[in-house]
């Protein structure tokens, strides 16, 4: 096969690709298609292609962090976060978090407030030294495009804070 040849085949199948991926990102079910449908959907799922890629749209919701303010005997604070020991704990984590700044909770902040006291007993255990842990739970939004090109940069923004104290 010829060089000249070689360069069409491959762009003909970046082509190919990128149309795939367009059709994923418009959420084309291509397995629908008769006869290559099948084969061009197992392809989408390998390659990526298939995804609508969805963390780009504008309403996307931000990151959520949660740090902990640790007071000991002495007044003397610190900042710290949980370092998950394990994927799952971090998971976990996560989710509590959501929970915390769900705003369709019923009985919102007498939940909110036991979620917030279940982490603040984990830290207590972590650092013994601690008499008073403050749980702090922000989150960053994304600023859009047109946001961004203007100046603008996200900034993390706190949403909701308790304070338990160890006797």
């Amino acid at each position: 096969m010829n060089k000249n040849r070689l360069q069409r085949v491959w762009l003909g199948i970046a082509l190919g690709h990128l149309c795939l991926v367009f059709l994923g990102a418009e959420y084309v079910n291509l397995s629908k298609i008769k006869g290559l449908g099948k084969v061009l959907d197992y392809y989408g799922l390998l390659s990526g292609s298939s995804y609508a890629y969805g963390f780009f749209a504008p309403g996307v919701s931000g990151q959520i962090r949660i740090l902990f303010e640790i007071t000991d005997q002495r007044k003397r604070t610190r900042i710290v976060t949980l370092d998950a020991i394990s994927h799952e704990e971090d998971l976990r984590l996560g989710s509590i978090a959501e929970q915390i700044v769900n705003p369709e909770m019923e009985q919102r902040d007498e939940f909110r407030r036991a979620l917030a006291a279940s982490i603040a007993g984990t830290v207590f255990a972590r650092y013994p030294e601690a008499k008073r842990v403050a749980v702090k739970l922000e989150v960053m939004d994304p600023v859009s495009m047109a946001e961004y090109r203007s100046g603008s940069r996200s900034q993390w923004e706190r949403i909701y804070e308790a304070a338990f104290v160890h006797e």
